[in-house]
C-alpha cells in the first residue's frame, strides 16, 4: 500500500490547514467532543470527495490512522469499518517515519 506522501498531486496538498484534524474540546459532561460538523471538517470532506486518491487514502486511514479525516472518513466512521473487517491500527515507528512512512501532505501529527 502506498503512503499518502507518494500520491500524485493529492487534493489535500493544495489546501493545507488544520481541516483534517477538527478541534477537540471538553463537552458539558467533561467528555472529549470532536466537531466533525464544523465548517473546517466540511471543507476537508469536500476536498477528499473530489480527490482521485480518496479510496487509497481511506485504506491508509483505516490501517494506520486513529485521528483525523482520511479519504473523507472521520475517526468515528472508520472504527465500525475496522471492526467489521477485523483491522487493527498499526503504529508507524520512528524508523518508518525516517524512511517516509507515516508522512502525508495534510498531516503533521502522524502516529509514532
Amino acid at each position: 500500500m502506498r503512503g499518502p506522501w507518494e500520491y500524485e498531486d493529492p487534493s489535500c496538498a493544495s489546501v493545507g490547514g488544520n481541516f483534517w484534524f477538527p478541534e477537540r474540546d471538553a463537552g458539558s459532561l467533561g467528555l472529549t467532543v470532536i466537531n466533525f460538523q464544523s465548517e473546517e471538517a466540511k471543507i476537508a470532506r469536500n476536498v477528499c470527495n473530489s480527490c482521485t486518491h480518496k479510496i487509497e487514502c481511506q485504506q491508509w486511514g483505516l490501517k494506520y490512522e486513529n485521528y483525523g479525516i482520511w479519504g473523507g472518513l472521520t475517526e468515528g466512521e472508520r472504527e465500525p469499518i475496522r471492526v467489521r473487517l477485523n483491522i487493527i491500527v498499526e503504529e508507524v515507528g520512528n524508523a518508518n517515519i525516517a524512511a517516509g512512512v507515516g508522512y502525508s501532505p495534510h498531516q503533521s501529527n502522524t502516529s509514532t
